[in-house]
This record gives structure tokens, C-alpha cells and sequence, in this order.
């Protein structure tokens, strides 16, 4: 049987989960303090996400994990790191029995003019024999070595895809989408902007890729999913400071901000991780911690947030159980349950 999503809030029952790097990729770190606070990131985030499979486990849903490379020099290109494949949601989505993935090339396969070579520099010895005016072309995109070519290590996402295949799913490669843009509430699809772009080029490219759903935009200039959460027919969270389109009109709506989610700064850790692995991270102010939260079913919803969230509390007068999972270091990795997991497979049809 193929895997479909059609409703963000049908039964959930299989769903794919991130994972970190561990301890031991942070051996190159010098400086003992900040390779001891970024060892004990990746203990704790492991800890969390395996909190997070056990419940998930509870309700029996199946759960796929991405993967990492077995040697993590692998991981470098240019003397930089791939980030990890923790946010499975960020690089593939199903929607309706169609999935779509990127591959390692895709970044490439988006810059490439018709004349380039066909496949990109593995080292910076390769682009440096690349063509001068392709050079000068990719430096237009600020890409000036290997590593600017690829911009994720998607061969970590490969035991989803290896998952879906068997399944039978239709897949479609490098059409950048991802499920944290989309929310999928049967034929009608509520899409975000990405940062940059505008309204009507995200419609007429939804449109395009999508000519059988009704598309609705909502102008969030970054992922959706940090703005607005579909918990049950009728019922959302959004944020205090988006416009929502008219397909929620007659909607309730929870409201939620943003004022419990301010990271506290270690000056000399910061600056580490800016200049080393500032291409991890994305942008902890488009996220609402309150928001990301992933719902199993239409009466009940996994969140990060503590139990006496007030948000949670509203969402319990609904009639909807928030079941609770820590993710210590969601600041850091800029991420909730909703951005670590990526759901494969709901029942109760379209």
C-alpha cells in the first residue's frame, strides 16, 4: 500500500525522525570548553529524540531515521561540515502519495545554466578547473568553492527514501519541497513564502507543481510551520504577527508569541559556532517553539512545550490531549517536534 498524507491532522502512522552528530564527531574542536558544551548538545539532543521515538512508539507509529555519514571527514567539503540530517522535514515531504526528495546535487541542479557541467565539483581542485565563466557565473551567487555548490549531504535522508520506494510512492526529485512550507488539508494546500520571495511567484509555482489543489498563500518569508499549527478541523495556532489567508476565515484561532523564546548569549561559544558552523543553523526568530508542534491524531498533539504552557492549556480546553517531549537544545538548532520529524504516512483518506 502507497503512503499518503492528505490532512495534517489524520492518524499518524508512520513518521520519519532526525538525527545529530554525536559526541565523538566534535573531536576536532581545540578549545576543551566549547567541545565539552557542544559533547554535551549531542548527548542531550539524542536523549530527546529518543524520548520523543518512544511516544511516539506509544501510538504505534513507525519511525524511520536518517543517517549519517560512517566516516565524518565525509561530512567535510572546503574545511566546512555538512549539518547534520536532523530536520528530515526540511528535505522531503509527501503530499498525497507524491514524495518529493532532494538529492545531494540539488542546490546545484538549481544553479546550473544550461551549459554547465552536468555534475558539480566534489573539491575545490575541481572548481578551480571549472570554466571561468561558469566560475564568475556562481560567484553572481556568492559561491566561490566546492561547498558552495551542494547545500545539504542528502544521502542522510536515504533510509526515507529507500522506506517510501518500497512503498511504491511516486517520487520526484529536486523540486525544493518541504513540508514545513506546506500545510495539506486535502485538495486545498496553505503555502507559505520563503525568505525573499514574493506572493505571486510562490502561486504561480505552487500552481504549476500542484495543478489538481486549491493554493493559498500566506506571506511568511520562512517556514510555516514556526507560524501557524492545524490542530483539528476549525481549530489553529498562529502567530500574533501573520496575516492569515482567507481559507481560515472562519477558523478559531489560539494566538501565540514569542516572548518565552529568547536564547541567552556565551559570547566566546557564539562566536565559535558563527564563524564554524554558522550554515547549521537557521534563524531562531522565525520559529515559535509554541507553534512547532506535531499532531498524531485530532485529539492529540506533540509539543515541547512545558505542561503549563499556556498555550497548552487553551489547546486542552479544545479537547485535544498536548502530549509533552523536551527538546533542550531547540534555541540552538533552531527546530520544535514539528521540525525533527517529518509525517510519511496518515489514515482516514482524502
Amino acid at each position: 500500500m502507497k503512503f499518503k498524507v492528505d490532512y495534517l491532522y489524520d492518524r499518524l502512522r508512520v513518521c520519519a525522525v532526525g538525527r545529530a552528530y554525536p559526541p565523538e564527531f566534535y573531536s576536532f574542536i581545540h578549545d576543551p570548553t566549547i567541545r565539552s558544551v557542544m559533547e554535551r548538545i549531542a548527548e542531550e539532543t539524542e536523549e530527546d529524540y529518543q524520548k520523543l521515538i518512544s511516544l511516539l512508539k506509544i501510538f504505534n507509529v513507525e519511525v524511520v531515521r536518517t543517517v549519517l555519514p560512517t566516516d565524518f571527514l565525509n561530512s567535510q567539503l572546503s574545511k566546512q561540515y555538512f549539518p547534520a540530517a536532523m530536520t528530515p522535514r526540511d528535505h522531503c515531504g509527501m503530499i498525497g502519495n507524491q514524495f518529493f526528495i532532494s538529492r545531494t546535487i540539488s542546490k546545484w541542479n538549481t544553479l546550473r545554466g544550461p551549459d554547465w557541467p552536468i555534475l558539480p565539483p566534489k573539491t575545490d581542485q575541481e572548481f578551480n578547473l571549472l570554466p571561468d565563466w561558469v566560475k564568475q557565473e556562481l560567484n553572481d551567487f556568492n559561491v566561490t568553492d566546492a561547498f558552495g555548490c551542494y547545500d545539504f549531504d542528502h544521502s542522510g535522508m536515504r533510509p526515507i527514501e529507500d522506506l517510501v520506494s518500497k512503498q511504491g510512492n511516486e517520487i520526484i526529485y529536486d523540486k525544493k519541497i518541504d513540508t514545513a512550507t506546506i500545510l495539506r488539508l486535502g485538495q486545498d494546500l496553505v503555502v507559505g513564502t520563503e525568505p525573499g520571495q514574493n506572493f505571486t511567484d510562490q502561486q504561480e509555482k505552487m500552481e504549476k507543481l500542484f495543478p489538481n489543489h486549491n493554493i493559498h498563500i500566506i506571506d511568511s518569508q520562512g517556514h510555516l510551520d514556526g507560524c501557524v499549527c492545524v490542530l483539528c478541523p476549525g481549530l489553529i495556532v498562529s502567530r500574533n504577527d501573520i496575516e492569515l489567508c482567507k481559507y481560515f476565515d472562519d477558523w478559531k484561532v489560539i494566538i501565540a508569541d514569542n516572548e518565552d523564546s529568547k536564547p541567552t548569549q556565551n559570547k566566546s561559544f557564539t562566536r565559535y559556532v558563527e564563524n564554524y558552523f554558522h550554515n547549521w543553523l537557521g534563524d531562531i526568530e522565525e520559529t515559535i517553539i509554541d507553534i512547532n508542534m506535531l499532531s498524531i491524531d485530532k485529539h492529540n498533539v506533540i509539543s515541547t512545550n512545558t505542561s503549563a504552557s499556556p498555550i497548552n492549556k487553551l489547546i486542552e480546553k479544545e479537547g485535544i490531549n498536548v502530549h509533552t517531549v523536551n527538546f533542550r537544545h531547540y534555541q540552538f538548532w533552531d527546530g520544535g517536534i514539528h521540525c525533527i520529524t517529518n509525517d510519511l504516512h496518515r489514515t482516514n483518506g482524502l
